[in-house]
C-alpha cells in the first residue's frame, strides 16, 4: 500500500482499479498510509478514524478512500509536536502544526507532499489528526504486516483501536451541531463507516464498545457545554431518528440522501450501487447501536443484554417477520422530535433485514 516512489500514476492505477471517483483524494489515501507507516515505526500512536475501518470492515461496499490520517497519543502537546515533526522533516514533506483548537487535546498538522501533479490536489496537501494526551487505556489491536484490506496486503505492523472502540470513537461526531460535526453534510461518511462495521461486530465486540463510549466520550468533550456521554448519545440518537421519515413507507430525509450522494462523488466508488435501502439500512444499524449506548448508560438495560438485541437485529435472528410485524402495528419509533409511526403498509413492504433493526431498536426503547 505504501510506496518509496510515489507519482501521479500510483494514485491515478488505484483510483482506475477500484473506481473511485476522486482522484485527489485517492492520493491522500494512499499519502495517509505511507506516513503513518513512518510514524508508526518510531513512535507509539494508535490508529484510528476512517483509514482505521478497513481493517475491519470486509463488506465491499464499505470500501471508501480516506483523507485524513487520526490518531491517539499518550504524550503532551509538546512531545506530540516534537516527535512528529522530527520524523516528517526526514523527508522531504513540509509539516506544520495548526493552533490550537477548540476541542480540547486536539492537534492538527498540515502536511505538504511532493508528487508530481497532474489531476491531483493542487496543494499537495493532508491532514493529520491527534488526540493527544490519552491518559486512559483504549482497547487497541497489534495488526501484523500482511493483513489483508481491500488495497491488498499491509506491510507494516499497525497498532489500532479494535472495531468496537472505533464504534464508539465514531459515533459521537454525529451529535451535529453540539459536541460533534457542526456541519449535517459529514454525517454519511461516519454513518457509512458505523453501519459497516456494526455488520462485523460480535456480541463481545459490543459489550466492549458500549462499555468504553462514556470514557472515550467524555475525555473527547472534556469542558465541553453539554459534553456528558449520556447527553452527547442522546444528541446523536436525536440526529439519527430525525433521518427517517415515514407516509407510506419510512424512508430517508432528502437532505440526507442529498449529502450522501456528495460523500460518494468524493469519497466512494462508482462501481457500487447504493439502493436506498442499503442507504437506510446503515441509518438504523447506527440508530439502533446508539439506543443501544444511550440506554446502558442509563442504567435501563446491562450492556450484555443490550448488545445481544444489537447483534440479533442486524443478523436478522431477532424474531420472525411476521411476529414483528404484530409487535409493531401502530407502535411508534421513538427517538428524534417526532417519533416514526410505520404504517401496516410500510411494515409489509419493509426489507427483512430493516424491519428486524427496526424491531431491535422499539425492542431497546421500550426495555
Amino acid at each position: 500500500m505504501t510506496v518509496d516512489k510515489f507519482d501521479k500514476r500510483v494514485a491515478e492505477r488505484l483510483a482506475s482499479q477500484f473506481g473511485f471517483q476522486s482522484i485527489k483524494n485517492t492520493e491522500k489515501f494512499i499519502m495517509n498510509f505511507r506516513v503513518h507507516k513512518m510514524l508508526s515505526a518510531e513512535m507509539d500512536c494508535c490508529l484510528r478514524g476512517g483509514l482505521c475501518t478497513p481493517f475491519y470492515a470486509t463488506n465491499p461496499m464499505a470500501m471508501r478512500v480516506s483523507v485524513d490520517l487520526d490518531l491517539f497519543m499518550e504524550d503532551t502537546r509538546e512531545a506530540a509536536i516534537d516527535k512528529i515533526t522530527k520524523v516528517v522533516n526526514k523527508t522531504k514533506m513540509k509539516i506544520v502544526p495548526r493552533k490550537p483548537r477548540i476541542i480540547r487535546n486536539l492537534l492538527q498538522f498540515d502536511l505538504r507532499y511532493d508528487t508530481t501533479r497532474l489531476l491531483h490536489d493542487e496543494k499537495e496537501h493532508m491532514k493529520i489528526d491527534v488526540m493527544y494526551g490519552v491518559s486512559f487505556n483504549p482497547p487497541m489491536k497489534r495488526i501484523s504486516s500482511g493483513h489483508s484490506i481491500f488495497t491488498g496486503k499491509t506491510d507494516y505492523d499497525v497498532t489500532a483501536l479494535t472495531p468496537g472502540c472505533l464504534v464508539a470513537d465514531k459515533i459521537a461526531t454525529l451529535a451535529i451541531n453540539g459536541t460533534g460535526y457542526v456541519k449535517e453534510s459529514k454525517a454519511p461518511k461516519q454513518i457509512h463507516d458505523i453501519g459497516y462495521l456494526l455488520g462485523e461486530l460480535t456480541v463481545d465486540d459490543l459489550v466492549e464498545s458500549v462499555n468504553v463510549f462514556r470514557v472515550i466520550t467524555e475525555f473527547k468533550t472534556s469542558g465541553a457545554e453539554k459534553g456528558s456521554a449520556l447527553e452527547v448519545i442522546q444528541h446523536v440518537v436525536k440526529f439519527l431518528a430525525g433521518l427517517l421519515v415515514a407516509n407510506n413507507e419510512i424512508n430517508l430525509k432528502q437532505k440526507y440522501k442529498s449529502d450522501f450522494d456528495e460523500f460518494r462523488e468524493d469519497y466512494l466508488s462508482g462501481n457500487v450501487n447504493y439502493s436506498l435501502d442499503e442507504l437506510k439500512f446503515n441509518v438504523l444499524k447506527t440508530l439502533l447501536y446508539a439506543t443501544c449506548a444511550k440506554k446502558t448508560i442509563m442504567g435501563e438495560i446491562s450492556a450484555e443484554n443490550a448488545a445481544k438485541v444489537v447483534h440479533d437485529a442486524i443478523n436478522g435472528t431477532i424474531g420472525s417477520s411476521d411476529k414483528i410485524r404484530v409487535e409493531l402495528a401502530g407502535k411508534a419509533i421513538p427517538g428524534g422530535d417526532t417519533a416514526v409511526a410505520p404504517s401496516k403498509m410500510s411494515l409489509v413492504s419493509e426489507s427483512e433485514s430493516n424491519l428486524q433493526v427496526l424491531y431491535g431498536i422499539w425492542k431497546l426503547e421500550n426495555w
